[in-house]
């Protein structure tokens, strides 16, 4: 599944919290627009490799692309600040 919503979540040590959501939706169009684009030029590129044996690793890099944006989606990420006394917390959902 593509990931929707992005929410950064900021929290400094006095418990002031601030949450900003993201729509990731709309990055997305523009993505999978550009990958439709790109995809004729990758397509030459392996046929153009082929005599050299590069085709499979340039195919396989453009899917992996897919698999990569698609596995994003449960991904947190947590940072932790000593010198400002704030923690960032970044949930992809």
């Amino acid at each position: 599944m593509i990931p929707v919503w992005m929410k950064i979540k900021v929290v400094s040590k006095e418990g002031r919290k601030t949450t900003i959501p993201l729509p990731l939706f709309l990055v997305w169009i523009i993505v999978f627009a550009l990958l439709i684009v790109v995809f004729p030029l990758i397509l030459v590129a392996g046929i153009l490799a082929y005599p050299f044996g590069r085709s499979k690793k340039i195919f396989c890099s453009y899917f992996m692309i897919y698999a990569l944006i698609f596995s994003l989606s449960g991904l947190r990420v947590d940072v932790d600040s000593q010198e400002k006394d704030k923690t960032v917390y970044i949930n992809i959902i």
